[in-house]
């Protein structure tokens, strides 16, 4: 996530080693973006892991996260609260061994002088431990540098091993672009070829219109 000129980016990438998590593309509707089987007639074994909205808004908050907590923090936005107070009540993934992190961002394109207007989220499983360790960064926090054309990305993990190891690092900056298709081909060829899964990026001009491009494996 990040910012070109007056153009907000967001994006979000589907890995996938399970039949479930591959079997899986991203689809847009209603300006929402949205994981979908690709092949119904295979049954999904934990569709409340799977299956989610990963890209929303509630007014010029955008929200983009890997699971169900973008309802969340929707819910809380509508009801007055924060999307620090919404990852707050939230805890990591219940997928035994690997306790999947929850990963989730947020930028108002229309932030008040006293308002944040970039946030990301990461709540994980302790190594040594079944504590819930969360953390959030801001435009605020000394780990960010808001810049033009630089995002910030995080990560579900950290390498391949079994159980798959929690990302517990900060925020890392990459190049991001305000074209959306030019962006989501940029990351879908830094990608694994052997997980990639899906990609979706959206981008947000300065008085609220949204652009969106998508890349699905199972489409490609």
């Amino acid at each position: 996530m990040g910012f070109v000129d007056d153009i907000a980016v967001q994006a979000y990438a589907i890995g996938g080693r399970s039949d479930d998590s591959r079997n899986r593309i991203l689809v847009l509707e209603d300006d929402i973006v949205s994981t979908e089987s690709f092949n119904k007639s295979k049954m999904v074994s934990h569709p409340e892991l799977t299956i989610y909205d990963a890209l929303r808004c509630s007014g010029s908050t955008h929200i983009a996260s890997n699971g169900d907590q973008t309802a969340t923090a929707i819910q809380y936005l509508r009801s007055g609260r924060s999307f620090e107070e919404a990852m707050n009540s939230r805890s990591y993934e219940p997928d035994a061994p690997n306790f999947t992190p929850r990963i989730s961002g947020f930028i108002n394109t229309n932030a008040n002088e006293n308002g944040q207007k970039f946030g990301m989220s990461l709540v994980r499983k302790a190594s040594d431990s079944n504590q819930t360790v969360r953390a959030l960064y801001t435009e605020n926090s000394p780990e960010i540098q808001l810049e033009q054309g630089v995002g910030y990305v995080l990560h579900t993990y950290l390498g391949n091993d079994n159980p798959l190891p929690s990302f517990d690092e900060v925020p890392f900056p990459i190049p991001i672009l305000a074209n959306a298709q030019a962006m989501a081909t940029m990351l879908w060829e830094h990608l694994s070829a052997e997980t990639r899964v899906a990609v979706a990026v959206k981008t947000i001009t300065a008085d609220g219109q949204a652009g969106f491009f998508i890349i699905n494996t199972h489409q490609s």
